[in-house]
C-alpha cells in the first residue's frame, strides 16, 4: 500500500494512479509556480493538492508526518511581487520597490498567523497550530476542516435563508467576536467569504489578515465593499467592535434578503437600503429592526458591543427601528439645549462671531456654472461609468454648497472640438471644461489656474508638485492620468527579470508579443525590443488575455480586467527612465471670460475634483462609477481599492518615481 501525495488517501501501488483523485507521482500542479505534490515542509509536512489561491497566498492540503493526520497549510506567494521555477521550492523576490512592498506583506502575513493563534480555544474560530519562514517566504500550519464558505452556501441555496437559520450563524460568528474584541482587536474583514460553514454543522471565522488593535493604532485601509462601514475607508477613523458589528450586520442583511446592501459611502449620501421586513414579509419587523441598527452609517446608532447585538437578535422585546432611535436622541438633544440656553447666553456674541469668520472661509458666492466634459461612447452616454461618476462628484459638491448650481453637459468625442472652438469664437465658453488635446486657439480663452494649484495640496497629488514645469501656460490641470505598463503571462514566459531590457532573453517564435500602444511610447521602447520582428493588433489585450501572446505592451488603460481574469498568471515589467512618460488621462481647464464669481466657483470645484479622494473615487474608481482607463491623480483614492486589481494599481504606481509627466 502506498499513501496519495496530492490526497494522501492509501491505494495499491501496483494500480499506479490513485483511485481517488486520478493523481500519478510527479504529475505537476495545475500551475507551475505552485509547490508540487510530495514536497516536504519542516522535514515535517507533506504537500498535497491546491485547495486554493489568488493575489497573496496558496492554501495547500497537507499531511502531518509526526501527528499522523491531515491539515492545510497557506503559503505568502504575492503574485508580481514574486516567482518561482517550476518544480522548485524557493520564491524569488523581486527587487526595488517590489521587496519593500513584499516584506512588508509577508510581515502582515505572519501578523494575521500570530493573531489567529490566540484564540486555539474558541470553537468558532479557524485553529492555527504553527507558522514558521521557509523557501524565502512564509506558512501557517491550520485545521483541515470539510465544509464551504457561506458565500457559497447562499449561493447554492437559492441566495438567501430564512431569519431563523441567519440568527444562528450571526450567533456563531458573534461568540467568534466576543473573543477577538475582549482581546482588544477588531477582525475588519466579516463578510460571507470568511464565514465557513462545516459539513458537521459548526461555524467557523478564518482570515485574519486584516485584524488589528482597535485602541492606538493608525489603521490600514482594508475593506471589503458592501460589508465595510464609512469609518474604514479612513485610516485616522476610530474604528472599533462597532466596525465589525456593521459587517456583521450587513452579512446577516445579505443572508436573509438575498443581496448585499449599498455600498457604505454611497449610503452616507443617499441611503436607499430598504429594511429587511419590507422586502422578506417572513423576516419579522424585530429582526429587521436590530440588522439595520446594526449596519447604520451613523457609528452613535450601532450597537456598541457584540453582546448588545447579539441580544437584540435573540430578544423578544420589541427592538425600536433606526429612525424611533434617531428621533428619540433628536427629542433628547433638544431638551438639553433648551435647559443649556440661559447658561451659554453671554457666550452668544463670541461665537456668533467666529462662526460667521469660518463660514465666510468655507462658503462660495451665489453663481450658476455651465460644466462640458467628452464622452467616448455616444450610444450610451447617460449609462457610462464617467457619466454616472461626473454626475455624482458635481451633486456631492452642489450639497456643500447649496447656493451654487452646476449645468453639466455630455459631448460626443466626434462634436467636442468643434463645439469648444465655436464657444470660444462667441465668448461663451462653459465655465469649466475638459480640455485633453483641444486646439490651443480655445486654450488661449482659458483662465490661469495658480489659484486651483495655491488651495490644494500638492503633495497628496501626483505630478502637481511639479505643475509649472509639466504645463508652462498653467492653464490645464489634469484629474487624471495614464502610464505605459509591460504584462507577461507567467504560464506562457518563464521571466526571471526586473526590466525590460531582460525581456529579449525570453523572446522565441512560440512567445508572440502583441502591442498597442501610442508611438512615442514605441519610439522608446525600440531602443530595448526590436518591435519589428512583433505584431500591431487592434486588440492587444485580448490577445494577451486569451493566452495568444506571451507579453503584451499597454498601459495602465488596460489594467481593468486583466487581473481579475490571470489571478496568479500576470506580471508587470518595472520601466526605467525619465523618457518614459505618463500623460494625461483628463485635462480640465476654467473658462477666462466667465464671471468673476463663475471663475471661483469653477476654481473650488476643480479643486475639489482633484484633490477630494471621494470625488476622485466617484470620477475614477468606484463600483459602477468612473472611468477605471485612467488613474487617479489623488494619491488617497487607490487606497480604497482591495483585491488582485488593486494590488496591481498599488504596484505600478509605488514605481512612479521612475516615470516622468507629459503635460499640455
Amino acid at each position: 500500500m502506498m499513501r496519495c501525495n496530492n490526497c494522501f488517501e492509501e491505494y495499491d501501488e501496483d494500480l499506479g494512479v490513485c483511485p481517488y483523485c486520478g493523481y500519478t507521482e510527479g504529475q505537476p500542479p495545475k500551475e507551475l509556480y505552485m509547490l508540487f505534490a510530495g514536497t516536504v515542509l519542516q522535514s515535517r509536512y507533506i504537500v498535497g493538492k491546491v485547495l486554493g489561491f489568488g493575489g497573496f497566498g496558496i492554501t495547500y492540503k497537507a499531511y502531518d508526518t509526526k501527528l499522523e493526520r491531515m491539515v492545510a497549510i497557506k503559503e505568502y506567494y504575492p503574485a508580481g511581487l514574486v516567482y518561482r521555477t517550476p518544480g522548485t521550492k524557493d520564491v524569488v523576490v523581486f527587487k526595488g520597490k517590489r521587496y519593500k512592498d513584499y516584506a512588508d506583506g509577508l510581515k502582515r502575513f505572519l501578523d494575521e498567523a500570530r493573531n489567529a493563534t490566540k484564540f486555539l480555544d474558541n470553537p468558532y474560530i479557524v485553529d492555527v497550530m504553527e507558522f514558521f519562514e521557509e523557501n524565502s517566504t512564509a506558512y501557517f500550519v491550520m485545521e483541515l476542516f470539510v465544509g464551504v464558505t457561506l458565500d457559497e452556501f447562499l449561493k447554492e441555496n437559492g441566495g438567501r435563508i430564512d431569519g431563523e437559520s441567519a440568527v444562528a450563524i450571526a450567533l456563531s460568528v458573534g461568540g467568534a467576536l466576543k473573543d477577538i474584541h475582549k482581546a482588544g482587536y477588531i477582525h475588519r474583514d466579516v463578510a460571507p467569504d470568511n464565514i465557513y460553514m462545516l459539513s458537521n454543522g459548526k461555524i467557523k471565522l478564518f482570515d485574519f489578515g486584516a485584524a488589528r488593535f482597535s485602541a492606538n493604532e493608525t489603521l490600514s485601509i482594508v475593506l471589503k465593499p458592501g460589508y465595510a462601514p464609512a469609518e474604514q475607508y479612513d485610516s485616522v477613523n476610530k474604528q472599533g467592535p462597532w466596525t465589525d458589528i456593521y459587517a456583521l450586520g450587513t452579512t446577516m442583511y445579505r443572508m436573509v434578503v438575498g443581496v448585499k446592501p449599498d455600498e457604505s459611502t454611497n449610503r452616507k449620501m443617499e441611503d436607499k437600503v430598504q429594511p429587511p421586513h419590507e422586502l422578506i414579509p417572513e423576516i419579522s419587523e424585530n429582526l429587521s429592526n436590530a440588522i439595520m441598527r446594526a449596519m447604520s452609517v451613523e457609528i452613535h446608532l450601532r450597537y456598541q458591543t457584540i453582546d448588545e447585538f447579539m441580544a437584540a437578535i435573540t430578544s423578544e422585546k420589541k427592538v425600536r427601528s433606526v429612525e424611533s432611535v434617531k428621533k428619540r436622541r433628536k427629542n433628547f438633544r433638544w431638551i438639553g439645549i433648551a435647559s443649556s440656553v440661559l447658561i451659554v447666553a453671554g457666550l452668544v456674541t463670541y461665537f456668533s462671531r467666529n462662526w460667521n469668520k469660518q463660514k465666510g472661509e468655507a462658503t462660495l458666492p451665489d453663481a450658476k456654472i455651465n460644466v462640458w466634459y467628452v464622452m467616448d461612447d455616444a450610444d450610451n452616454m447617460e449609462e457610462s461609468h464617467k457619466a454616472k461618476g461626473i454626475t455624482q462628484a458635481l451633486n456631492d459638491f452642489t450639497e456643500m454648497y447649496s447656493n451654487v448650481e452646476i449645468n453639466y453637459e455630455a459631448i460626443p468625442k466626434e462634436e467636442y472640438s468643434e463645439r469648444l472652438k465655436a464657444a470660444a469664437e462667441e465668448n461663451n465658453l462653459p465655465d469649466l471644461f475638459e480640455s485633453t488635446g483641444i486646439d490651443e486657439a480655445v486654450l488661449s480663452n482659458a483662465e490661469t489656474l495658480g489659484n486651483v494649484i495655491s488651495e490644494v495640496d500638492t503633495d497628496k497629488l501626483y505630478f502637481l508638485n511639479n505643475y509649472e514645469e509639466y504645463y508652462k501656460s498653467e492653464k490645464q490641470i489634469p484629474t487624471s492620468f495614464v502610464m505605459p505598463v509591460v504584462f507577461i503571462n507567467t504560464t506562457k514566459a518563464e521571466f526571471d527579470g526586473d526590466f525590460l531590457k531582460d525581456i529579449n532573453e525570453i523572446v522565441s517564435d512560440d512567445k508572440e508579443i502583441t502591442y498597442s500602444i501610442d508611438d512615442d511610447w514605441i519610439e522608446y521602447y525600440n531602443d530595448k525590443v526590436d518591435f519589428g520582428k512583433y505584431r500591431e493588433i487592434e486588440d492587444g489585450k485580448e490577445a494577451f488575455v486569451s493566452g495568444q501572446s506571451a507579453i503584451y505592451f499597454g498601459s495602465s488603460k488596460d489594467i481593468e480586467g486583466i487581473y481579475e481574469t490571470m489571478t496568479g498568471k500576470c506580471k508587470h515589467i518595472t520601466l526605467e527612465g525619465d523618457e518614459v512618460q505618463c500623460r494625461a488621462g483628463c485635462d480640465w481647464s476654467i473658462s477666462g471670460i466667465s464671471g468673476k464669481d463663475e471663475i471661483k466657483v469653477a476654481e473650488r470645484l476643480l479643486a475639489y475634483l482633484i484633490e477630494d479622494p471621494t470625488a476622485q473615487d466617484y470620477l475614477y474608481m468606484q463600483g459602477d462609477l468612473g472611468d477605471k482607463t485612467k488613474l487617479p491623480v489623488n494619491k488617497g483614492a487607490i487606497e480604497t481599492l482591495i483585491g488582485d486589481d488593486a494590488q496591481f494599481y498599488k504596484n505600478i504606481l509605488s514605481e512612479i518615481d521612475n516615470f516622468g509627466y507629459k503635460g499640455e
